[in-house]
């Protein structure tokens, strides 16, 4: 039987956002659960984050991060936009997204969000404010970075930078918002995007806002939504518009071999991820695809499996660093980025 049409769209805004299934049935809205800003002070202000986050963490992302643009997880309403940032990653946002004088800057010299403010809320929580306007985004923080941003936020208050100490607009801040939201384009577009942040977890890198100042259209989240849709016969019930679009051909798929691990943390032996990894390689490679196979194995054994025998359309690359046999992160995120197979 096929799945009510409310579950369908929790599902379909549970991959939008990153939030867990019955997060996201609790506020669907629209095709696709997600619903737009209510009012233009939101959205203008959720797409000033866009941007700010944009030139920050542009393309700097992998599958295994777990992030994009340095979140984890967005849980959108009308009214407003909680963003779950990384661990660790809360300082680098405020700082990115707070207005401070910069020398570097022409006048009036202001770097960040013009008239942006923040305060600590309960249960680890900080809003992101404009003084007089409704709009609020909130930072739900980790557990452990907690205490270390309240201090933060205090010390911050202390530092006299006119920015960041006052509580209302500062003259500058006013002077530099029209040139600062012209810049923004269409702030709904991009407030749609932050709002269905986690769609591009899976992808190695993405840049989300091209060099015409354009973002992901909702056509283009309804292809990367059917491009991780099973295949369905073509008789087969459907309950939402989803599953009805076609694959595209040109987005790169990644996938995971992973197994059991022993007491010690280290993987166990004999489970089978070789194999499967060698097997999936060469039956993709078969149906013309071009395959790259990363090992993250310091024992490099995918390598030997494949030695004097590598399908056409294959590469292997090994990811361990070579000092006690680290995984290599970033090695890894640098093949993925820049991945060509003759």
């Amino acid at each position: 039987m096929a799945a009510p049409l409310g579950t369908q769209r929790a599902r379909t805004r549970a991959r939008l956002t990153g939030e867990t299934h019955a997060q996201a049935r609790l506020n669907l809205h629209g095709p696709d659960g997600v619903p737009d800003a209510e009012h233009h002070e939101q959205a203008a202000l959720e797409a000033a984050i866009l941007s700010e986050l944009h030139d920050a963490y542009d393309g700097a992302h992998h599958p295994l991060d777990g992030a994009v643009y340095g979140m984890t997880r967005v849980r959108p309403s009308r009214t407003s936009l909680v963003l779950h940032p990384a661990d660790g990653l809360w300082e680098d946002v405020l700082d990115l997204l707070l207005p401070a004088t910069d020398a570097d800057l022409d006048d009036p010299a202001i770097a960040g969000i013009p008239g942006l403010r923040c305060r600590p809320l309960p249960k680890g929580q900080i809003v992101l404010y404009r003084p007089d306007t409704p709009a609020s985004v909130l930072l739900q923080l980790p557990a452990d970075d907690v205490a270390e941003a309240r201090q933060w936020i205090t010390e911050m208050s202390r530092d006299g930078d006119p920015v960041r100490t006052t509580a209302t607009w500062t003259p500058a801040e006013r002077e530099q918002l029209p040139a600062y939201e012209a810049r923004l384009g269409d702030v709904m577009a991009r407030s749609r995007v932050l709002r269905r942040l986690l769609a591009f977890r899976d992808l190695p890198a993405v840049s989300l806002i091209d060099t015409s100042g354009d973002v992901p259209s909702p056509d283009d989240f309804r292809q990367i939504l059917a491009a991780g849709a099973e295949e369905r016969p073509v008789n087969a019930a459907r309950t939402g518009p989803v599953r009805t679009l076609g694959r595209p051909v040109d987005r790169a798929l990644v996938l995971a071999v992973v197994g059991g691990h022993a007491a010690n943390g280290r993987g166990r032996g004999g489970v089978g991820r070789t194999r499967t990894t060698v097997g999936l390689a060469r039956a993709l490679a078969a149906r013309g695809l071009r395959v790259l196979v990363v090992d993250a194995d310091p024992a490099g054994w995918v390598r030997v499996s494949f030695t004097g025998d590598i399908a056409e359309g294959v590469r292997v690359e090994h990811a361990v660093a070579h000092v006690k046999c680290l995984f290599d992160a970033r090695g890894l995120r640098s093949l993925l980025c820049h991945h060509r197979i003759p």
